[in-house]
This record gives C-alpha cells, structure tokens and sequence, in this order.
C-alpha cells in the first residue's frame, strides 16, 4: 500500500512540479544536468505539496472522506500493525488521537525533511544567486506552516 501511495504521489504531483521546473529550465538553457536537477527539485516540492495536503485533510479538513488513501492513514495502518479495508477506516474523530499516539506526526516530519533534503540538494548545480535564493526561498515557503483558513 504504501509503494503504491508513493508511486502514485510521485506520478500525480511530482511529476507536474518537475514538468514545470525542468520545462522552465529548458527554456533558458540547453545544459542536460540543470535542467534534471532542476526536475528533480520540482518532484521534491510536488510530493511535499501533496504529503502536506494529505496531512491537512486528516488532521484539519473535517470534511474529507477518510476512504481515501492518505500518507497519515496509511503509515497509521501499518504502526497498528493491521490492513484495514477502506470500509473499516477509522472514523474522523477517532482517527486524529490514534495517529499521534502512534507517532505519525514525527515519521512524516521525517519524510518532509528528506525531501526537504533532496530538494535543496538538487540546487547546488546553480551558482549562488538571486535565482537560487527565490527557488530556496520558494521550497520554504510552502513548508511553513500556515493557519488553516477555518480558523482565521
């Protein structure tokens, strides 16, 4: 299940960032290696954007079906140790204890420190600059957290 989530995760959202960062590269330079890192940081950012909606849809979104295959639901299947059919997922109001008293908020955190770190790592092809620094600037701007509408 969980190979099947990443597969699908890096298929759907990563490879619309890398098609827009890698198609931008391409259209400013013909460098092979630029404009692979370059996908490679917008696969980064693409899974990030779709593991953290997957987290807002679990944990904030009460209005999110919880059939749906979710990074948290997934990775709280497996700490419970038990396949759960899409029938017999947790209700939403029980499901939010369980997932951190099963340490999913760490593990996931850990994920989106990896890609965090393969993002920022596939820039170090481009020389210092103002370029790199808004592409910095871009990948931590979509990890910070940020108030849910809902509440604001």
């Amino acid at each position: 299940m969980l190979a099947v989530y990443w597969e699908m995760v890096i298929n759907k959202s990563g490879s619309i960032f890398m098609a827009g960062t890698s198609g931008g590269a391409a259209t400013g330079t013909d460098q092979i290696p630029l404009i692979e890192a370059l996908g490679d940081y917008g696969t980064a950012l693409g899974v990030i954007r779709q593991v953290l909606d997957d987290c807002r849809d679990v944990w904030i979104d009460a209005t999110v079906d919880n059939k749906q295959a979710t990074l948290p639901l997934i990775l709280q299947e497996l700490a419970a140790g038990e396949k759960q059919s899409k029938k017999s997922r947790l209700a939403k109001d029980k499901a939010n204890p369980l997932l951190t008293e099963s340490g999913i908020p760490e593990v996931i955190a850990d994920i989106l420190l990896e890609w965090r770190r393969r993002a920022l790592a596939s820039l170090q092809i481009l020389e210092p600059s103002e370029a790199r620094d808004a592409l910095v600037y871009i990948f931590e701007y979509v990890m910070k957290p940020k108030p849910h509408r809902k509440y604001l």
